[in-house]
């Protein structure tokens, strides 16, 4: 790029020679130069590009551009565009919009700083996200540089390739850009997270599966909350199809795409608010459908539903906010309320709802959380809800774009003319491998309707509180959702839940409770399993209960600490340890004298544990600081230390590391002696 002699001459002198085919704008209080499509009818940009006149780092470009960008995305109010990108005199370098999308979400990114002043800390952290060290092909960020006259051929090939398309890519295009780019608070009020091509292509295989090979030919579909149409794509009879949504820029986009050969008929597309309005208000033919009870039994309603509720996990750990309106705004969540109960906080339960109780005997094909199946709030929902299962796959949430959750998304499809209860349905497993979202089955998981009293409804029947309490535990929701939330300290916490308070007649209850909940690592598949009351088994067998005192002993859950009160979790003697002065308290020592006989695996934990703590009491001998009375959390946190605040994973003394490992290794064992008990005694089914 020849010498310029201002920033605007810049910018001129870059979008004549790269980008004179398109529709241009410049705009200093916005975005320094907009490259946008000619054709009619696409409402997204190509590019939104930061300049500047001298030389500048392409870091310190793309933290100004952010800056600027993040409260124009925030507000939702503009169509945003393919590439950002910026460039100086000798350079211009492009990114793809949703790869920086992450970035938005950073809590501790200072937003409030003015895109003509960006820090250096700010500066840094874009660089540091633009250019991590360690790439992964799950986050790896593109950025495509070329430097003026060295890159020439290779700019313009990228833009050749990259800012044009054809008739046959327009709806993929227009697709990308209002799905991936709805601004994330605005995804999150919806619950709106939009249907990936390998699973709409996955799904269509199980409707034939379910419905035969003619199924398009013999069925009719209606998908009621189509967005920009994902899971249209694929179907081959327009006469059949009809879709419909609540936001009118989704109809248009629909719209102009079969004005591009898109595969369905204008009048069978159109705005409908699902939730609120009247059945007269459809198309003509639809309408004929829903009230002809024998073609009712060939109507497949196809969805995927918005997933939002009123309460989610930020909520009840009170790092969030209720969603206020999500589901009360809807005149149908009053009329369903008496059916479903506490179902109607999630708006994908008023759409199985307003289905089942209005559109009676269809067949329901739907993307959906599996509550409607597992939960226990959704003991009323099934009551109402009788349908005979024919069907259906389950995959990673986080396959689906701008999805972060570990939480299973099931495909499922339902015959409602055939009454009958939910108990347990089988899925096929798909997507084990998440960075290339594998579209095999993998194997199968059974969902259990659970209908008895949940965990949490057997540990209240312990819940005494005494004067000689020696610690709590916090006792959240019983499904592996909250795996992290059973911890026990000495202090009550603040949590939205209930805490446990231990003392000396109810520890077994309290560690068998801690254990069962912590004893299997919570994985996307499981999220959604209920923990439940069990059955009395676990009264005859003391070497289960036992075993499950060893392991919340030793648990790294037991966040018992001794510089809050005093510690009455040690179980040892001052003499198995060596310690230089007496406990302060013998309490768990004495309790483990009465608890008999403990199995192999559970001896080789206290014998794990005993040479943990006797290292501790030897290395501090000369340390008149340390704490004698120190907890096992306290001696890692000893050995370990802290990086601004957080306990480090590891520590410089070896020999520790060596003794914690081997401690971690022996508690592992423990638990696959636990696991079968788990089962067998009712507190899971399988």
């Amino acid at each position: 790029m020849s010498a310029t002699k201002s920033e605007v001459t810049l910018k001129v002198q870059v979008a004549n020679k790269y980008f004179s085919k398109f529709a241009l704008s410049f705009d200093e209080k916005f975005i320094d130069l907009i490259v946008e499509p000619q054709a009619d009818g696409l409402f997204a940009p190509f590019l939104w590009a930061e300049s500047k006149k001298d030389v500048a780092e392409i870091t310190s470009m793309f933290a100004q551009l952010l800056l600027t960008i993040k409260p124009i995305y925030d507000k939702g109010k503009k169509n945003l565009p393919k590439y950002i990108g910026v460039f100086d005199k000798n350079k211009i370098a492009f990114v793809e919009f949703y790869h920086i999308l992450p970035i938005f979400l950073l809590n501790d990114f200072n937003w409030n700083e003015k895109p003509s002043n960006v820090s250096e800390k700010t500066e840094n952290t874009v660089a540091k996200f633009l250019y991590p060290k360690n790439k992964s092909q799950d986050n790896s960020i593109v950025i495509y540089e070329f430097y003026f006259g060295k890159d020439e051929n290779g700019l313009k090939e990228f833009i050749k390739n990259n800012f044009t398309f054809s008739g046959d890519t327009v709806r993929d295009y227009m697709i990308d850009r209002r799905d991936l780019l709805i601004p994330q608070k605005i995804r999150e009020q919806k619950g709106a997270y939009f249907t990936p091509k390998i699973w709409v292509e996955k799904s269509q295989e199980y409707l034939e599966k379910s419905f035969g090979e003619n199924w398009q030919d013999e069925y009719y579909v209606w998908d009621c909350c189509c967005g920009t149409g994902n899971l249209l794509a694929g179907l081959t009879n327009p006469d059949n199809v009809w879709a419909s949504t609540i936001d009118q820029p989704d109809v248009d986009i629909i719209h102009n795409s079969i004005e591009q050969g898109l595969n369905l008929l204008k009048p069978h597309v159109f705005r409908f608010d699902f939730l609120n309005d009247d059945f007269d208000n459809l198309p003509v033919k639809l309408k004929e459908i829903i009230n002809d009870p024998e073609k009712r039994k060939k109507l497949i309603v196809y969805i995927n539903p918005p997933y939002a509720e009123a309460t989610n996990a930020k909520t009840v750990t009170r790092t969030g906010q209720n969603k206020t309106g999500v589901t009360t705004n809807y005149q149908i969540n009053n009329d369903l309320k008496p059916l479903i109960g506490k179902a109607t906080n999630e708006l994908s339960a008023l759409f199985f709802g307003r289905i089942y109780r209005d559109i009676v005997g269809c067949q329901l094909a739907v993307f959906s959380k599996l509550a409607f199946v597992c939960n226990l709030n959704y003991i009323k929902f099934r009551r109402f809800f009788e349908a005979k299962f024919n069907g259906g796959f389950v995959v990673p949430a986080n396959t689906f774009d701008n999805v972060n959750g570990q939480f299973p998304i099931g495909f499922t499809i339902w015959d409602t003319s055939v009454k009958t209860v939910i108990t347990q349905i089988t899925l096929d497993v798909m997507g084990n491998d998440t960075k290339n979202k594998n579209a095999r089955k993998t194997d199968t998981k059974r969902f259990f309707a659970t209908k008895g009293d949940s965990i949490n409804t057997w540990i209240k029947e312990y819940n005494m509180r005494k004067n000689e309490t020696i610690g709590f535990m916090g006792t959240p929701a019983p499904d592996f959702q909250h795996h992290n939330c059973p911890y026990i300290t000495e202090e009550k916490g603040t949590r939205h839940f209930n805490y446990y308070p231990f003392h000396i007649g109810n520890i077994i209850e309290g560690s068998i409770y801690f254990s069962v909940r912590q004893v299997f690592e919570h994985t996307w598949l499981n999220d959604r399993d209920q923990f439940l009351y069990p059955n009395n088994g676990y009264k005859r067998n003391k070497f289960f209960q036992n075993n499950c005192l060893m392991f919340t002993l030793f648990h790294q859950q037991n966040r018992i600490q001794s510089k809050n009160r005093v510690n009455h979790w040690i179980p040892f003697s001052r003499k198995d340890v060596k310690s230089k002065n007496s406990f302060a308290s013998t309490f768990m020592y004495d309790f483990l004298q009465t608890r008999g006989k403990f199995g192999k695996e559970a001896n080789n934990v206290f014998i794990a544990g005993k040479a943990l703590w006797s290292y501790y009491h030897e290395t501090i001998k000369s340390d008149d600081n340390a704490d004698v009375n120190a907890s096992l959390y306290d001696i890692r946190e000893y050995f370990k230390g802290r990086t601004n605040g957080r306990l480090n994973t590891k520590s410089t003394d070896q020999k520790f590391n060596e003794l914690d490992q081997a401690l971690k290794d022996s508690l592992k064992n423990l638990g696959e002696m636990i696991k079968p008990k788990v089962y067998e005694y009712g507190f899971l089914l399988e």
